[in-house]
C-alpha cells in the first residue's frame, strides 16, 4: 500500500517436467520447450518474501509452514492496504487458503473449501475492518449462490450473485470504504 515494501514472489521450476510443443502451422519452427507440472510429478517451488525498498532486507514468508497442504499453489497476492494478503491452493484446488501478514507475523484468516473445486473470482479478496472474499454459500431459499463474505458473512441478498471483486473505494480514514462488485 506504499513505496517502502515489495511482495515478491519467486518461482523454481527446476524440478517441474519439460514438454516440447510444436506449432504444426509453421513447421520450420522448432518446438517450444516448457515446463509441464504433469499428474504426480513435482510443481514448480513458489516462495514469497517482503522486501524493503530501501535496504533490500527480505523477509521470507513461510506459507507453507501455516497453510500446510493448501501452499502448493500461490493463487492471489492482495496488498491495497494492510495486511498483505496471500491465497494459496492445494493441487485438486478444493481449497482456498487466505493468509494474512501484519506486524512480522503470517496467520491464517480464512480457510475456504467447495467441491468440485474453490471458484476464483476475479479481484476478490481485500481487507476493509476485516477479510473480504468471494464465497459460494446456501442462501436461505437452499440454493447455491456466489457471495460477497465478510468474515465469511454472506452481505448480498438471496438472489443477487457476485461474479466480480471490482474495488474497494476507500473512505478518508483509510480504513472504512465501499466495495464495488459486478453481479
Amino acid at each position: 500500500p506504499c513505496t517502502t515494501r515489495l511482495a515478491v514472489a519467486r518461482v523454481d521450476e527446476s524440478m517441474v517436467r519439460r514438454a516440447h510443443l510444436a506449432d504444426p502451422s509453421r513447421p520450420e519452427r522448432a518446438p517450444t520447450e516448457l515446463a509441464y507440472p504433469f499428474a504426480g510429478t513435482p510443481n514448480a517451488q513458489v516462495g514469497l518474501a517482503v522486501v524493503d525498498v530501501a535496504t533490500g532486507a527480505r523477509t521470507l514468508l513461510d506459507v507453507a509452514g501455516v497453510a500446510g497442504e493448501d501452499a502448493e499453489y500461490l493463487a492471489r497476492v492482495s496488498w491495497e492496504v494492510e495486511p498483505l494478503l496471500v491465497g494459496c491452493q492445494p493441487r485438486d484446488q478444493r481449497a482456498l487458503h487466505v493468509l494474512a501478514h501484519a506486524d512480522g507475523s503470517l496467520r491464517t484468516v480464512r480457510r475456504i473449501a467447495a467441491e468440485p473445486w474453490v471458484e476464483l473470482v476475479p479481484g476478490a479478496h481485500a481487507w476493509l475492518d476485516g477479510l473480504l472474499t468471494v464465497e459460494d454459500v446456501v442462501g436461505a431459499d437452499g440454493m447455491l449462490r456466489r457471495a460477497l463474505c465478510h468474515g465469511g458473512t454472506p452481505l448480498n441478498p438471496t438472489g443477487v450473485e457476485v461474479r466480480a471483486f471490482l474495488a474497494v473505494h476507500w473512505g478518508p480514514d483509510g480504513r472504512s470504504g465501499a466495495v464495488v462488485c459486478a453481479v
